[in-house]
């Protein structure tokens, strides 16, 4: 069996160089909200996990040697991604890199629907900000305004 993580897990972000990334980390500050989404088609690594601002630009990803963990912990307990610290490399590698922790809660998550506000069923809640909801259906995961979804708790078998 993976263990999990403990109540809190602090790390820093990997691939944090790639394409827009740097931009996104800049406009982040400690404290800010990510979200956490594994990424099954990953062809490099079956446990890869994105890190993601809420409305859906990539950061980076949890890095490989702990994402397991993180899966494992996910299927136990609802978890917060908080930004800890943003910093900088030094020129001529001028970088924006990430440390996050993970916080997780001891309530079991029991699963939340998104639907329409017609209430045509959309997808399970992944993640969830002031102004926007994450979901998923099927391998795809969208974000939405909060304003157009409705939010129910699942109907239990």
């Amino acid at each position: 069996m993976t263990r999990t993580f403990p109540l809190k897990a602090i790390f820093r972000v990997v691939g944090t160089s790639f394409e827009q990334r740097p931009d996104v980390i800049n406009a982040l500050s400690v404290g800010d909200t990510l979200m956490l989404s594994p990424d099954e088609s990953n062809p490099h690594d079956a446990n890869a996990i994105e890190v993601r601002t809420p409305d859906g630009a990539m950061v980076g990803f949890v890095p490989g040697n702990l994402a397991e963990r993180v899966l494992a912990t996910f299927k136990q307990s609802p978890v917060v991604a908080k930004v800890e610290e943003v910093f900088y490399s030094r020129p001529p590698h001028s970088n924006a890199g990430l440390r996050i922790s993970l916080q997780k809660s001891e309530a079991p998550l029991d699963p939340i629907v998104v639907s329409t506000l017609s209430g045509r069923p959309l997808g399970s809640l992944v993640a969830k900000t002031e102004t926007t909801v994450r979901y998923k259906a099927g391998a795809s995961t969208f974000v939405v305004d909060l304003a157009d979804v409705v939010l129910e708790p699942a109907l239990k078998a």
